[in-house]
């Protein structure tokens, strides 16, 4: 005769008792999932915010450039503003609007040490169009070397350098119109 405590076989319990330390096992298994999926995702939308902001802050610097390069009053398209600007600068080389802006551009370039990085970091953040269509969990992310995320810091500051030196020459002129 089987062993009952309780009411209930022996056996029975155990039984029970597998089945919960089963189900158990596959509820803690199905949390750390969920805990590595929450994580991903956490580290895929902090990444995709940085991009964003990044790519906005770079197009701040682009038309801020173009602000304080063109002469005063030129309006100027919001798309491509950096590799339209340097065209420009060719362009207008021999011109008094010219050798100003490249003088100009002289001083904007002196303020980092100005190399080919810069102006790749601009062209990559330029091209960098994710899918919005996807959800997060479908992004790639994306990555910036160290030597990036300097060129992105360098970037940053010359647009915060750009946009007082333009609010330097704003006032300047609205002194000289006032007298």
């Amino acid at each position: 005769m089987a062993e009952k405590r309780n009411g209930v076989p022996y056996s029975r319990r155990n039984t029970r008792a597998q089945n919960d330390r089963e189900r158990m096992e596959r509820l803690e298994s199905q949390v750390a999932q969920l805990t590595d999926d929450m994580n991903s995702l956490r580290e895929k939308s902090r990444n995709g915010f940085y991009v964003f902001e990044t790519k906005h802050s770079m197009q701040n610097f682009e038309e801020n450039l173009a602000l304080y390069l063109y002469p005063r009053g030129r309006i100027f398209a919001r798309t491509e503003i950096f590799p339209r600007l340097m065209t420009w600068l060719i362009g207008q080389r021999n011109t008094p609007q010219g050798r100003d802006a490249k003088s100009r551009w002289q001083q904007v370039r002196n303020e980092v040490q100005w190399n080919r990085s810069h102006e790749n970091v601009l062209t990559k953040l330029r091209n960098l169009l994710p899918d919005i269509t996807q959800p997060v969990a479908m992004w790639e992310p994306v990555s910036f070397t160290e030597v990036e995320n300097r060129c992105i810091r360098d970037l940053y500051r010359l647009s915060q350098c750009l946009a007082d030196w333009i609010g330097e020459e704003e006032n300047a002129r609205e002194q000289i119109e006032a007298l």
